[in-house]
């Protein structure tokens, strides 16, 4: 089922722009409703991977998508210190 795996594959490159977006918005408004919009889609890769035999995908394209879900953690994470910073006055 290659088009569920693209669209995944794009909902995880969704969920980085969105990251990188939140990063350079002043307000906090619009930067909590970015990494919102990420985390919905981080939702959406970690319910397909749950089990993805069932979604159509392959062991390769589980595996691919599982390090996408790795680089949005660690991109959320990442957003969420500098939040605290910013908010902290550090920068």
């Amino acid at each position: 089922m290659d088009s569920w795996f693209e669209f995944l594959r794009l909902e995880a490159d969704l969920a980085l722009t969105f990251i990188e977006s939140a990063r350079l918005k002043l307000d906090t408004h619009a930067r909590s409703r970015s990494l919102r919009r990420a985390r919905t889609a981080l939702e959406q890769i970690e319910r397909a991977l749950t089990d993805p035999e069932s979604r159509g995908l392959t062991q390769e394209e589980a595996a691919t998508l599982d390090q996408r879900r790795v680089q949005v953690v660690t991109a959320l994470r990442n957003a969420a210190a500098l939040k605290w910073r910013i908010h902290a006055g550090g920068i």
